[in-house]
């Protein structure tokens, strides 16, 4: 999925210290949130980059470096649930 997208999108969803943003395109959504995370006694800052397009949602692989599908918009929430209550 992300050769269909614009370069500069890519650089966005890609970028680790991206502030949150929310992007509108004419077929899809870009929702970028950046968010505290504790591992141990650290407190890490994560920027967490999703696609959503025709009500499914698809989350950005870092160690990957690609794109996989996540699931519904309920499953986007669970998945920040977990991420918010820790």
């Amino acid at each position: 999925m992300l050769h269909l997208l614009d370069p500069l999108i890519i650089e966005d969803i890609q970028n680790p210290e991206h502030p949150s943003d929310f992007i509108v395109k004419d077929s899809f959504v870009i929702l970028i949130l950046r968010l505290p995370e504790v591992k141990g006694s650290v407190v890490h800052i994560t920027s967490y980059s999703f696609i959503v397009q025709d009500e499914r949602v698809y989350l950005y692989n870092r160690e990957l470096n690609e794109i996989k599908e996540l699931g519904s918009l309920t499953e986007m929430n669970q998945f920040l649930d977990n991420k918010i209550d820790n």
